[in-house]
């Protein structure tokens, strides 16, 4: 029986298997769509202009890192070191609706105030009182950007 499974895993796996210009013709193709969706022509891909900027990997410092989903806030403190490297100092995940029911920051009675109240004080924790520190933001839904810190939300895209 053993025998058979493992065959058959042996099967599976040469067929997920991809060669070098196989993976090369996949980023191509990807690329393609990417561009596609830019200029703003259809394509498999929805893309959106940003006014960012690349990083060039040599940023350094202490930052704070908010990962807004839709159901959940995951907060980090990076340490960027330079030369592409990077140590996550700490790092919490909270959710938006508390499963005992003691808040819901995702229903419709919660207020932007009460929501970023909440944000504020998981980030409270989370730092060294008196320090200032730069932070990065991932806002998860589909936004059209204006400026490098102002956008315009195109939809909620999750629950």
């Amino acid at each position: 029986m053993a025998g058979v499974a493992a065959e058959k895993i042996k099967i599976l796996e040469q067929q997920f298997r991809l060669s070098a210009s196989q993976i090369i013709d996949i980023a191509k193709q990807f690329e393609t769509e990417m561009m596609s969706g830019l200029a703003g022509q259809h394509g498999s891909l929805k893309m959106l202009r940003t006014f960012m900027q690349k990083p060039s990997g040599n940023e350094t410092g202490t930052f704070i890192t908010i990962d807004f989903g839709g159901t959940n806030i995951r907060l980090q403190l990076v340490n960027l070191l330079g030369e592409g490297r990077y140590e996550v100092k700490q790092q919490q995940s909270f959710f938006l609706k508390d499963p005992c029911g003691i808040y819901d920051y995702t229903s419709q009675k919660a207020t932007a105030n009460d929501l970023f109240d909440f944000i504020a004080r998981q980030i409270e924790d989370l730092v060294e009182q008196d320090q200032l520190y730069p932070l990065g933001h991932t806002f998860s839904f589909p936004c059209r950007q204006l400026k490098a810190n102002r956008a315009v939300l195109i939809s909620w895209t999750k629950g």
